[in-house]
């Protein structure tokens, strides 16, 4: 156990709220639900102070990803029930995570293709993959509010434009019917099977540069039932770019979409809550936000009963790609205060079988009630926070239901700010029966803990820890840690059963040294295995292509190889 010695410090989370008028005073991302006020201590900045070098390469540069795939191949990835997605947008979804998005009866396409459309042509002749609009601003004006209309954009294409805003818009019909925006093949127009499909560089990109510090707002008004899909979205690697969809309300599906250097937000901070947020299949990577005014994460979720994520690609959010993690803030460096996903929806929150790489204060904060699994976790600082509450004192005082299982869990690096390194799973105001198992946390090369939980609010702290395994993570007596030196200490209830682990045996759970793995893989070797040179390679194709899916192959690896 952590000794007193290795006290944690800890910041509350403090957000400079910027004012932006659109139908109202709204706010930047991040910086606009009436969560942030929280008082309750940012799960990021428990950090033990450690040295900066070891596990993760924190002090390395990265060299931006490259825009095509690699030469190398990729694994085929296995197909699921489709109960395992969130299947209520839509009729249905595919077994490769696709949502069928039908035309509703009296509702029309309107075709946009920069190559061959013009915007002189009626909205009438766009309607014909033979006369299409030459912008996406054309082809979204035939758009009538209310409808089930959807706007097909070509594969292939380039447009100096940001994706049409529904600032103005009402949305679609409802679940089954949204309005969609969505790629399509100019080979095959009519193919409706192929429609949102785009992969790789095939997608069609859009290029129009943020200002600095401005998301573009394409909610505003409560609007629902909208889709996006097949898009790739690259304002070039410059601060402060995000997709920001303020007091939106239900039925958002954003499937299979690029967001370089782009962080994606949803916030309701008023009355009513929506429901059915949906974020599957989209690779999101690279931005980052010199300000600290603003706080750019990956995804930023808050005002939803309902929120499934599920099946994306997350890479190097919250800091600059080529920046190193100890840069200044505003040369694009890392910090405890942004993550991959900062989750605040207070319940039915899912997260699964994601790839999250390279975050800049953990492998995701999630506030509110969660559902976390099968999740790929590489090189982050912390694995994942769990916990804590939404606006502790008013929103969760009862606590947060907590259920992490079979994540893997490889690597980790250091937050500059704090000097955090080396967590797996840290949670803070479980409710009884929360739970943390059948996980792997392996070679951190820091001598982290992998268990930590927290009692840090004046309210109990509950986990349950069993069946997981830890290797190579934690010096041998620090694998788990139990609020000893929380202000709160004594309200920390933790218990273990039946974990293989660096500890010492005790009671049901094992130490390691006696375990035989069957191949107790290294990163590298990881890497090997899924037939990619390194971990670069490994990313390039991964953040190009999340419609493959391939972290489902390479946990599967790491757990055949641990014995899970």
């Amino acid at each position: 156990m952590i000794t007193s010695s290795l006290a944690r410090s800890r910041k509350t989370r403090a957000f400079t709220i910027a004012p932006l008028v659109l139908a109202g005073t709204m706010c930047l991302l991040s910086a606009c639900s009436s969560s942030v006020t929280d008082a309750a201590s940012e799960m990021g900045s428990k950090g033990r102070k450690v040295g900066l070098t070891g596990g993760g390469g924190s002090t390395s540069t990265t060299t931006t990803p490259t825009p095509t795939p690699t030469s190398t191949p990729t694994p085929t990835a296995t197909a699921v029930d489709t109960g395992s997605y969130d299947a209520s947008i839509g009729n249905g979804v595919d077994a490769n995570g696709f949502a069928d998005l039908p035309l509703r009866a009296g509702d029309h396409r309107y075709f946009v293709n920069s190559s061959t459309g013009s915007d002189n042509n009626s909205c009438a002749a766009a309607q014909s993959p033979a006369t299409p609009k030459k912008t996406a601003a054309g082809g979204f004006a035939c758009i009538a509010d209310g409808t089930g209309d959807q706007l097909l954009i070509a594969e292939g294409t380039t447009y100096a434009e940001k994706l049409p805003s529904m600032a103005f818009r009402t949305g679609g019909v409802s679940l089954l019917y949204p309005f969609v925006i969505e790629s399509y093949d100019p080979s095959d127009p009519l193919n409706e099977a192929k429609y949102g499909r785009a992969s790789g560089s095939s997608r069609p990109v859009f290029t129009q540069p943020y200002a600095p510090g401005t998301p573009w707002i394409f909610g505003g008004t409560h609007q629902s039932f909208i889709a996006i899909r097949g898009l790739d979205l690259n304002p070039g690697n410059i601060s402060g770019p995000s997709l920001s969809m303020v007091a939106v309300g239900d039925g958002i599906l954003f499937e299979n979409n690029l967001l370089r250097y782009t962080g994606l937000a949803f916030d309701v901070y008023t009355a009513p809550k929506a429901h059915h947020w949906i974020i599957r299949n989209n690779a999101i990577y690279g931005e980052w936000d010199a300000s600290t005014a603003t706080a750019g994460q990956g995804v930023y979720a808050d005002g939803s009963d309902s929120l499934t994520i599920e099946d994306n690609v997350f890479y190097h959010n919250g800091w600059k790609i080529g920046a190193n993690r100890t840069d200044t803030l505003a040369n694009g460096g890392a910090t405890e205060f942004r993550h991959p996903i900062y989750q605040q929806v207070p319940t039915d929150a899912v997260v699964r079988r994601n790839l999250i790489i390279d975050g800049s204060g953990d492998g995701g904060s999630f506030r509110g009630n969660i559902t976390h699994y099968e999740n790929l976790i590489i090189d982050c600082p912390i694995g994942a926070s769990l916990g804590g509450g939404v606006n502790y004192n008013t929103g969760r005082p009862n606590g947060v239901t907590i259920s992490s299982h079979d994540n893997a869990i490889i690597g980790s690096a250091a937050v500059p700010d704090t000097g955090a390194a080396g967590w797996g799973i840290v949670s803070e105001n479980g409710t009884p029966g929360s739970s943390a198992f059948r996980n792997l946390i392996l070679r951190d090369g820091m001598g982290g803990t992998a268990f930590l939980t927290s009692a840090i609010q004046p309210q109990p702290s509950y986990m349950d820890y069993s069946n997981n395994v830890v290797f190579q993570w934690s010096t041998p007596g620090q694998t788990h840690y139990d609020g000893a030196a929380d202000p709160y200490q004594g309200q920390a209830h933790a218990t273990y059963n039946n974990n293989i682990w660096d500890d010492p045996t005790s009671g049901t759970n094992t130490n390691n040294g006696g375990v035989s793995f069957a191949n107790a893989y290294t990163a590298a070797q990881l890497y090997a295995a899924l037939a990619y040179t390194d971990k670069q390679s490994f990313v390039t194709y991964a953040i190009t292509h999340p419609e493959a899916h391939i972290q489902r192959t390479a946990r599967a690896l790491l757990f055949a190889g641990y014995g899970l």
